[in-house]
């Protein structure tokens, strides 16, 4: 073989060099060690459950916000009625006046004081039971 085939001192020495820092390389880019991997169906059940919990509240928020709307329109209902029926009481006592003023004249007969009155009563019962359920 000729004699300019033959690697020189210098060459190996190069080549060693370059073998040593490409090992070194190769070192540096390796995978982390040690990484934990779970299996795909345990991620897939995990984030099922999540997206289930998301809802699950979701829908319990959603009940709260309409279950406190539901309570101020029943609130308001409450009180307008309460209201009406002391207006209707007050209207109901102003007629029972007239009647026995008319009744004190003999311009009307007992029966229909007796009607006015019971009205009276009715009408008072039925604001206590509107306070009631206020």
């Amino acid at each position: 073989m000729p004699s300019r085939f033959e690697p020189d001192d210098r060459f190996v020495d190069r080549l060693e060099w370059q073998l040593a820092s490409e090992f070194r390389r190769k070192d540096r880019l390796k995978p982390a060690a040690g990484k934990v991997v779970l299996p795909k169906s345990v991620v897939a059940l995990g984030l099922a459950a999540v997206v289930l919990l998301m809802g699950v509240a979701a829908t319990k928020a959603a009940d709260l916000i309409k279950d406190s709307w539901r309570k101020r329109i029943e609130v308001a209902r409450l009180e307008t009625e309460v209201k009406i029926k002391t207006a209707f009481l007050g209207l109901k006592k102003g007629a029972a006046e007239e009647v026995e003023k008319k009744f004190s004249l003999g311009l009307i007969s007992e029966d229909a004081v007796l009607t006015v009155k019971q009205g009276v009563e009715r009408s008072a019962s039925d604001l206590e039971r509107a306070i009631l359920d206020l």
